[in-house]
């Protein structure tokens, strides 16, 4: 059995989807907010915490629902799955690790569900609503 080295945990703040950085010295998490200012009204954003440090990055994604996040294994970049639209279908989209370049990899009526980098950086598996596995080519610009 693997026990914690004291009896206190370092709160970082409330927040879902957990993703370490492969470094180790990050954590990437969605964080929901109430904001009348968008349809839904609710304000999605992704945090990413320095462990070391504890400064925090925001990356905005206006109603946005995310129900999926990782890390691309050269620490370079994001991943995560979204519907940005009110009742829109789930997308995987992949960005730079502060959320800019944002693309959507999956354009077409997809409805994906998770999403897993390989440990050659080169592509994605993801998975749909029907429970069926993708593999997802990717080429750098």
């Amino acid at each position: 059995m693997i026990l914690p080295d004291n009896a206190e945990a370092n709160y970082i703040r409330y927040g879902a989807l957990p993703a370490w950085s492969p470094d180790g010295k990050s954590i990437m998490y969605s964080v929901a907010l109430d904001d009348p200012t968008v349809d839904p009204p609710l304000d999605v954003k992704i945090m990413v915490t320095d462990i070391e440090t504890g400064q925090t990055t925001q990356i905005d994604l206006p109603g946005a629902n995310i129900t999926a996040l990782a890390w691309s294994p050269d620490n370079q970049y994001i991943a995560y799955v979204a519907s940005l639209w009110k009742q829109a279908p789930t997308h995987l989209y992949i960005a730079n690790r502060d959320g800019t370049g944002q693309s959507d990899l999956t354009p077409d009526l997809w409805l994906v569900t998770k999403a897993f980098w390989s440990q050659e950086d080169d592509m994605i598996a993801i998975i749909n609503g029907e429970q069926s596995v993708f593999i997802l080519q990717l080429s750098r610009n």
